[in-house]
C-alpha cells in the first residue's frame, strides 16, 4: 500500500510528496520486493522535477537515485529503465557524449529489455539534437530494423524524415514522411509529417533548377487543414501556404492577393504564434 501511495502522488505529479512516500517503502520495508521499484520512481520524481521545476531538483539528483539501482541491483527488473534514464539526464543537460555512453550501456547490458529500443532511439535523438544528422539516420534505422514492434518505432520513422529534411535531401524526406503516414496513420506525429511534406515541396520548388512546383506544396499544406484540423501546428502550415503563393506571385503578380489572404490568417487566427513576425514581414512584401 505504501508503494502505491507514492506512485499515486507520482501520477498526480505531486513529486515531493511522492518522494517522501516512496522513501518510506525503502526505510520501513527494506526487504520488500518493491524497494527497487520505489527507488526507481524516486529517480523519476527527481527527473520530472528537474525537467519542469529546476529550482526544486537537478538532473544530478536524479542520476544519484538511478545509480543506486544500476550499481546496487544491476540485475533487478528496474535496472534497464534506470540505465536508460541515466542517459536521458545527460541528454537533458546537452552532454551528448555521455548520454550516448549511457544509452549504449542499455544495449550492451540489457539487449533483450524493453528499454533497449528506447535507448537506441535515444542515441538517434542525441545525434539529431547535436545536428549530426547523417549519424542520426543510421541510429534511427537501427530502431526500425532491430525493434520493429517497439513503442518508439513511430518516433524513429518521423525523426528519420526530419533528418533528411535538414540535410536538404527533400525527395528522401518525402519518402520517409509518407512512410510514416502509411504505417502510423493514427500516430501522434501524423499532422507534423503532413506539414513537413508541404515544406519539402516548398523547398524543392525554390531550388535551381526547381525539383517541384509551388502548387504541389499548396496541395500538401491544404491537407493539414482538411485532415488534421485539431493540429497545434496549423500556424506553420498557414505560413507556408502564404509563402508558396508569394513565390508564385513573383512571376505572376495576381497570386499576391491570395498570399495576403493566407498571411492575414496567420496574424488573425494565431496571434500568439512565433510565425507571426514572418507572416507580417511577407504580408508587407506583397504590396
Amino acid at each position: 500500500a505504501q508503494f502505491y501511495l507514492g506512485k499515486c502522488y507520482y501520477q498526480l505529479e505531486i513529486y515531493p510528496r511522492a518522494i517522501t512516500e516512496l522513501q518510506q517503502v525503502i526505510s520501513v520495508y527494506p526487504a520488500s520486493t518493491l524497494t527497487d521499484d520505489a527507488q526507481f520512481y524516486i529517480g523519476k520524481c527527481y527527473y520530472q522535477l528537474a525537467s519542469t521545476s529546476p529550482a526544486q531538483a537537478t538532473f544530478t539528483q536524479a542520476r544519484t537515485e538511478f545509480l543506486k539501482i544500476t550499481v546496487s541491483t544491476p540485475t533487478g527488473d528496474s535496472a534497464p529503465e534506470a540505465q536508460y534514464y541515466l542517459g536521458k539526464t545527460y541528454d537533458q543537460e546537452n552532454n551528448y557524449t555521455q548520454a550516448v555512453r549511457e544509452f549504449q550501456k542499455v544495449l550492451t547490458n540489457y539487449p533483450a529489455s524493453a528499454s533497449a529500443a528506447y535507448a537506441q532511439n535515444g542515441i538517434g535523438e542525441v545525434y539529431y539534437s547535436s545536428g549530426t544528422y547523417a549519424q542520426a539516420i543510421l541510429e534511427f534505422k537501427k530502431v526500425l530494423t532491430n525493434y520493429p514492434t517497439s513503442g518508439v518505432i513511430d518516433m524513429a520513422q518521423y525523426n528519420l524524415g526530419k533528418c533528411y529534411y535538414w540535410l536538404k535531401n527533400y525527395p528522401q524526406a518525402i519518402v520517409e514522411f509518407n512512410n510514416y503516414k502509411t504505417n502510423f496513420s493514427s500516430g501522434i506525429f501524423v499532422d507534423n509529417a503532413q506539414i513537413y511534406l508541404g515544406k519539402c515541396y516548398y523547398q524543392m520548388a525554390g531550388l535551381t533548377p526547381p525539383q517541384a512546383a509551388y502548387p504541389q506544396a499548396i496541395t500538401e499544406l491544404q491537407k493539414c487543414f482538411t485532415f488534421y484540423p485539431e493540429s497545434n501546428n496549423l500556424d506553420e502550415a498557414q505560413l507556408y501556404l502564404g509563402k508558396s503563393y508569394y513565390q508564385m506571385g513573383t512571376s505572376t503578380p495576381a497570386y499576391f492577393s491570395q498570399a495576403i489572404t493566407e498571411f492575414g490568417k496567420v496574424l488573425s487566427n494565431y496571434p500568439k504564434s512565433l510565425n507571426c513576425p514572418d507572416a507580417q514581414y511577407y504580408f508587407g512584401k506583397c504590396y
